[in-house]
């Protein structure tokens, strides 16, 4: 959604920067995931619980294809929901296989799927919507959804073995306090709140960068469509290294902590430096800046979910991680919010990137008492 903003705002008759609310109510589907969705987790087994998030993604861009501002809303809502065993379910896989030594490096290598994805979408779906119509390249994006699904499919019995057959599903049980207890179990523990308090500093600059780089880059300093979606690109192929090598810092250095406040640090002062960019700013000073936010503003999710598993108790990883996630994930709704308000307050984009970096710089202190 972020690649086509303009075209979709333009669609349906809103201000691109209106897409912002829209954003967020992809962060809400996948929060509502996180709150009610272990049950599901525990039965169906975690990548039966992806296959089941993926179709309900493609159920969701399809709904987007509808020119219709009411259809945008709800789609973006179920994509959200399905995207929400990915920061959950896949956890339980990563940390059940994954060598105790190379977790951080691991885990940041799964988490590099999302860059992965967003290279693709930054190169390919503004070219598909202008050559071929916004509701091909919407399409387009469901049908990989399902691919995706049919491929998982030979290796789901094997790693979904250990599934719970005897957890019912209703919505007693989605609904019932001992469900909802997760989150407040992890707002108890101190190092559990503090972990999850972070990851929403983080993800209030990682929102903002992945919401409104692209609306930023075509309204405000004249880029055209494919060129703001090859900078986006770019700033996702360089998270595809800094991914990892976070990890392999956290990893060698043995201090989580220190390698996310670090990269909170470079996550505000990129996003501070983007406040700045002026339409005069050569092309390789903006390609620059994207790298740099790559591997910080985009690196940092691997590591914190490594952090997050070994804080967690050995039972309830998927629990806590997912309590934890729903934290971050509260900031990266947040972010597009805030820029959204500040567009309707201020009239332009700048201001509200100078917020997002203070926010973002709240993770250093918050670090400061961790150990792992």
């Amino acid at each position: 959604m972020p690649t086509l903003a303009p075209l979709m705002a333009e669609r349906v008759g809103w201000l691109p920067a209106q897409l912002g609310y829209v954003a967020s109510l992809l962060t809400v589907g996948t929060a509502l995931f996180l709150l009610l969705g272990m049950p599901l987790i525990r039965r169906a087994g975690p990548l039966r619980s992806l296959q089941l998030g993926l179709l309900v993604m493609a159920m969701g861009c399809a709904l987007t294809a509808v020119p219709h501002a009411a259809a945008l809303v709800l789609g973006s809502l179920l994509i959200g929901i399905g995207s929400g065993p990915g920061s959950s379910a896949s956890n339980v896989v990563v940390g059940r296989y994954a060598p105790p030594a190379h977790q951080g490096l691991a885990f940041s290598l799964k988490q590099n799927g999302v860059p992965m994805g967003s290279v693709l979408a930054g190169l390919v779906l503004p070219a598909v919507a202008l050559n071929f119509g916004l509701e091909a390249a919407i399409l387009g994006t469901a049908a990989v959804c399902v691919l995706v699904v049919w491929g998982m499919q030979q290796v789901r019995g094997q790693i979904d073995q250990e599934r719970k057959r005897e957890q019912p599903l209703h919505l007693g049980v989605w609904f019932s306090p001992e469900n909802l207890a997760n989150l407040k179990l992890a707002w108890r523990d101190p190092k559990l709140r503090r972990a999850g308090l972070a990851g929403a500093c983080l993800g209030v600059g990682q929102g903002t960068w992945f919401t409104y780089l692209v609306t930023y880059l075509v309204t405000e300093q004249g880029y055209t469509l494919l060129a703001a979606g090859a900078l986006f690109a770019l700033m996702q192929m360089a998270s595809l290294a800094g991914r990892p090598l976070l990890g392999l810092v956290s990893d060698r250095t043995g201090s989580a902590p220190l390698v996310l406040a670090l990269a909170g640090v470079g996550s505000a002062l990129c996003t501070a430096a983007l406040a700045m960019m002026t339409p005069q700013w050569p092309a390789w000073a903006a390609s620059a800046l994207a790298i740099a936010a790559g591997c910080s503003v985009s690196a940092w999710n691997g590591v914190q979910i490594m952090q997050s598993t070994r804080l967690a108790a050995p039972d309830r990883v998927a629990e806590s991680t997912g309590a934890i996630a729903l934290m971050a994930f509260v900031g990266f709704a947040m972010a597009p919010l805030l820029m959204a308000l500040g567009h309707a307050v201020m009239g332009h984009l700048k201001g509200a990137w100078c917020l997002a970096a203070v926010v973002t710089l709240g993770v250093v202190p918050l670090q400061r008492k961790m150990k792992t």
